[in-house]
């Protein structure tokens, strides 16, 4: 939505012709920012499916799973939009970029593994998992 406001110290009238001048112009503005919303989404959507081909090479290339997720410049990192990810196998954490202490990300799956049940996706981890604050 938006709004085009002019303001006068005292009551005015506006023509029609204008009326519908400020329509026209309200109706291209939304129209250009929704393509650009849509270039910046479709932009992230194909680096996304580069790095998911990426990794499904890597896969076919070798049996090590966590190699095809963690080495490369088309990583894990280039899936999702973060500055750390791990994968958990077991007890070992295999670590990307920013990430807490193994102890904490253990913690962590202990939890999840504990109080959700499916997958664990939030845009605050605090919201869910109060240690992580």
């Amino acid at each position: 939505w938006g709004l085009i406001v002019c303001h006068n110290l005292t009551p005015k009238y506006v023509p029609f012709a204008d009326r519908v001048a400020c329509t026209l112009l309200a109706e291209t503005v939304g129209l250009f920012i929704k393509l650009e919303s849509e270039k910046v989404e479709l932009a992230e959507m194909q680096r996304a499916h580069l790095a998911r081909e990426a990794i499904i090479q890597t896969l076919q290339e070798t049996d090590d799973f966590e190699q095809a997720f963690t080495r490369g410049p088309q990583n894990i990192g280039g899936l999702i939009d973060c500055t750390g990810a791990c994968i958990v196998r077991g007890d070992n954490v295999l670590k990307l970029g920013s990430t807490p202490s193994d102890t904490q990300i253990i913690e962590l799956v202990t939890y999840a593994a504990a109080n959700c049940s499916g997958d664990l996706c939030t845009p605050s981890l605090c919201e869910v998992y109060p240690a992580a604050t």
